[in-house]
């Protein structure tokens, strides 16, 4: 058996509606693209107001 590779990557999702600026949400939207690892500290403080970032292992050997 082998290893699969892993990338973390910082993924910005741009046009975010404000409402959905919540920890929660955001979780479920990495969870769905690969392994959700953390929100970007400003984006979970809402200060970036158009665009949302998290961090989301994804595994190289897996299509996308």
């Amino acid at each position: 058996m082998t290893v699969g590779q892993r990338v973390a990557l910082w993924i910005r999702v741009p046009e975010f509606p404000i409402e959905l600026f919540n920890d929660q949400f955001l979780w479920r939207l990495g969870s769905t693209l690969g392994e959700m690892l953390k929100i970007d500290k400003v984006t979970s403080i809402q200060a970036r107001g158009c665009f949302a970032r998290i961090c989301v292992a994804i595994d190289l050997d897996k299509p996308f």
